[in-house]
């Protein structure tokens, strides 16, 4: 999968692209194919907010979660694209 990482108003950190990298693998599991994923990483006041945009095979997905603390945004983002990814998948296939 082809990882774009974009940083607003925060520094760049090994720590939290390591972090993203580990927890966006269980998108693996649930996309066969997937395309290009985007993360961005916003800092607004005291709100830490990522946003993912997943290409799959004939659909883009689009998550936002915002938080106190970065690496729960992460955790919250990569958990709203999977459920995001399941519907997807059921409604595709529920027609055949």
């Amino acid at each position: 999968m082809n990882i774009e990482f974009t940083f607003r108003n925060l520094d760049a950190t090994e720590q939290v692209k390591e972090y993203a990298l580990k927890r966006l693998s269980k998108i693996d599991r649930y996309v066969s194919r997937p395309i290009a994923c985007q993360v961005t990483f916003v800092s607004d006041n005291s709100d830490q907010r990522v946003e993912i945009g997943l290409s799959v095979p004939g659909k883009k997905l689009f998550v936002k979660e915002s938080s106190g603390d970065i690496m729960k945004s992460v955790d919250g983002a990569v958990d709203k694209m999977v459920s995001r990814i399941v519907k997807f998948k059921e409604n595709r296939y529920s027609h055949i």
